[in-house]
């Protein structure tokens, strides 16, 4: 019974050596194709800003009595956004509209004394100098009557400085004060952006600004949404700080129905061209090498290549047997490679390829150079 069971685990040992000899790993494999350039995709993020973004104040000091705005709200050019206390100024109107009256009286009666002296002076009981006084003192009310009406608009235009107007229309972004504050001259008291456009401020590298032209569309990226914005300008100084150039883009206001704010991030997205003669491969392709060198694994047809047979037991009748054929079996052969630049899952490299092999695309880390293996049946 002992050496029944022996002969039979020696069979088994048998068998699971041959049929481990006999086994070749299964690689999924691509051909690749050179090409003569790739498109270089490079995001740049700047800010989002209004075209004109200012905080506004009064140019008189004084208490203020209303705000009419709050943050957010949408304003029209023209449109009142907060009012000093102008009743002093209104005391001070009526006291010069009056003195307008009067002086306009004044004259009235003047003009008639004149007609009734020239009247006289037709029968001959009017004297001269009686018309002369009275000319000269209708030049005098006259001449009060434009310091007077000077003064009127004076004050006019001080009352027109107790309100604060919007210069243009857009949004309130944020407001400053509360009725009953006094404030001083120029103090802010609402900050407003100007609406219907908006504008990317972005800073890019010296050799990319050379290629952007004012009027040019580019595609911009804000909240993983991407729109079109048109150059407006590109600054000729480089950015001490950066050692950019700021370019200046007009964004539409609103992105699918969605407010763009000031001050919000989005990215200015630049397609370059290299002429660089090249392959695209997967990112899954690529293997470390040393000190920062990057490797690929490709297939090379296995010359010479021992043929082995493995015997199987069929369940039909109970023998058989397959061949591996030498056409069959692949070499692996590592290729050193630069890398010039990686879009998402792809990879443009240069290297050295040789006709008929093909690149192993997957599970690169589990094969040794020399390994024979044969290609992943496609599905």
């Amino acid at each position: 019974m002992l050496a029944v069971m022996l002969t039979v685990t020696l069979v088994a040992c048998d068998s699971g050596e041959s049929a481990t000899a006999n086994y070749f790993h299964q690689v999924r494999a691509e051909a690749v194709t050179m090409t003569d350039s790739y498109l270089e995709r490079r995001a740049f993020p700047g800010r989002v800003e209004a075209p004109q973004r200012i905080d506004i104040g009064f140019d008189a000091r004084g208490e203020v009595i209303e705000v009419m705005v709050d943050t957010g709200d949408v304003v029209i050019a023209g449109e009142t956004l907060a009012m000093l206390d102008s009743r002093l100024l209104d005391a001070e109107r009526l006291t010069v509209i009056a003195q307008n009256n009067e002086s306009h009286a004044r004259l009235k009666l003047v003009g008639l004394e004149l007609d009734r002296q020239h009247r006289l002076r037709k029968q001959g009981f009017s004297a001269e100098q009686k018309i002369d006084q009275l000319l000269a003192e209708k030049e005098g009310l006259l001449a009060q009557i434009d310091r007077i009406s000077a003064m009127l608009v004076s004050v006019d235009r001080r009352l027109e400085k107790m309100i604060l107007k919007a210069p243009f229309s857009g949004r309130v972004a944020k407001r400053f004060v509360d009725p009953g504050v006094v404030v001083d001259a120029g103090s802010s008291i609402v900050r407003v952006l100007q609406g219907g456009s908006i504008e990317l401020h972005v800073g890019v590298p010296v050799e990319l600004a050379r290629h952007l032209r004012v009027g040019d569309e580019q595609t911009v990226v804000v909240e993983s949404m991407s729109t079109s914005g048109i150059i407006l300008a590109v600054n000729s100084a480089v950015s001490p700080a950066t050692q950019t150039i700021a370019v200046k883009l007009s964004l539409a206001e609103q992105l699918n129905g969605s407010v763009l704010f000031d001050g919000q991030i989005a990215r200015l997205i630049v397609e370059q061209k290299h002429d660089v003669a090249g392959f695209w491969v997967p990112v899954g392709s690529l293997l470390g090498g040393l000190r920062g060198t990057w490797n690929v694994m490709v297939l090379a047809t296995a010359e010479n290549t021992l043929i082995t047979e493995q015997n199987k037991n069929s369940t039909d009748d109970g023998a058989g047997s397959t061949k591996t054929s030498d056409k069959d079996l692949y070499k692996i052969v590592r290729r050193n490679i630069d890398v010039a630049y990686i879009n998402g899952k792809r990879a443009y490299i240069q290297g050295e390829f040789r006709g008929g092999e093909k690149l192993v695309v997957a599970g690169v880390h589990r094969l040794a150079v020399n390994q024979l293996v044969q290609l992943e049946p496609r599905k």
